[in-house]
């Protein structure tokens, strides 16, 4: 099976952590919660396996982040549609939301930044309201260590 599809990353930080973001430069991430807006067009499982791996080489501003954060949840939808613009838009707005990285992730788009900030780890169930409510597709929850094992990654990261 390669569809495609987009995905949320769910990540806890216990910083505050200075990073450097490919061209962004060094950037810091205050102790919080983060979630990242991405797709998988050709192949959400192999797009998220990826993620998950744990020596890679590093390409994209997530894989940075990826290397301090805590990834704690995937929400993801299959679909031959990119919806990652909008389910930024729609993770901005959750409670306690705030500006995160401007950039970060967004370089082939139009959006500020596809990196939201949190204060409480946010939920699936009102994450889906906000797409109910904006007409966008609802997310399926995966939890990286289930993922991980269907994978064959195993739970190390």
């Amino acid at each position: 099976m390669n569809s495609g599809g987009t995905y949320i990353l769910v990540m806890g930080v216990d910083g505050p952590v200075e990073l450097t973001i490919g061209r962004l430069g060094v950037r810091l991430f205050e102790a919080g919660w983060y979630t990242y807006a991405g797709s998988g067009l050709n192949g959400l499982e192999g797009r998220i396996r990826r993620h998950l791996r744990p020596e890679k080489r590093v390409h994209w501003h997530i894989d940075y982040l990826l290397e301090a954060a805590r990834l704690e949840e995937i929400w993801y939808v299959y679909s031959d549609k990119r919806y990652e613009c909008s389910w930024y838009g729609a993770a901005s707005a959750m409670p306690g939301a705030g500006p995160a990285i401007e950039g970060f992730g967004s370089s082939d788009c139009g959006c500020r930044s596809h990196l939201v900030r949190l204060e409480e780890k946010p939920a699936l169930p009102e994450f889906n309201t906000i797409l109910a409510r904006r007409g966008l597709p609802m997310a399926a929850f995966s939890c990286p260590d289930s993922v991980r094992m269907a994978a064959g990654t195993g739970r190390d990261r």
